[in-house]
């Protein structure tokens, strides 16, 4: 590690000086509005499609959490099924929508 290692003692003191009601968001919490910005903004997120073969019809969803929700599947599934392009039961293709 470079430079400076702040001493448990230290440490101690900093967690301290920012906890309960000394911290800046103590009983606030972000709107809907902010919240929805902040999971848009992340860079990580990825938008999927799932095409449903029998219906031939196509849901944009912006993250692999709500298409496995959508589903009723995990969200480890849907990643598998992503990466191999293989139908989910034969009916369910997923794709990464552009951007």
């Amino acid at each position: 590690m470079f430079g400076k290692s702040h001493s448990a003692e230290s440490k101690a003191k900093m967690s301290q000086a920012q906890s309960g009601d000394k911290h800046y968001m103590y009983g606030k919490s972000h709107s809907p509005d902010t919240r929805a910005k902040l999971s848009l903004s992340c860079p990580t997120r990825i938008s999927i499609l799932i095409t449903d073969l029998e219906k031939n019809s196509v849901t944009e969803h912006t993250s692999i959490k709500e298409a496995a929700g959508h589903l009723g599947i995990s969200r480890t599934t849907v990643s598998r099924y992503l990466v191999s392009k293989l139908p989910y039961k034969k009916r369910y293709l997923f794709t990464e929508a552009d951007s």
